[in-house]
């Protein structure tokens, strides 16, 4: 299973595209984050993560287009962790 990408809006402010979307983990988490594809970019230029409110920090990381989550002390979640209550909204910049 993956994560759940939903999209708010679109916005496509000079030559870059922005996108605001929901996103939802699932039952298993895999180690290094979620591979998100944002609706009409291929190339992240900017992600702003609202983390979620279920008490994980969460954070994209640009070197691997992967979007991390982390436990309290600041360690990367374990693999197969159930994230599919946790939901954060992210903002886009991209091409």
């Amino acid at each position: 299973m993956a994560a759940t990408v939903t999209p708010v809006i679109t916005h496509v402010p000079g030559n870059l595209k922005e996108v605001v979307v929901t996103i939802t983990g699932d039952s298993s988490y895999p180690t290094g984050g979620y591979a998100i594809s944002f609706p009409g970019i291929t190339n992240v230029v900017f992600a702003d993560i609202q983390s979620s409110s279920t008490g994980h920090p969460c954070a994209w990381n640009y070197s691997t287009g992967k979007l991390q989550f982390f436990a309290n002390g600041g360690t990367e979640v374990t693999a197969a962790t159930n994230l599919s209550a946790v939901t954060v909204r992210a903002a886009v910049l991209g091409t």
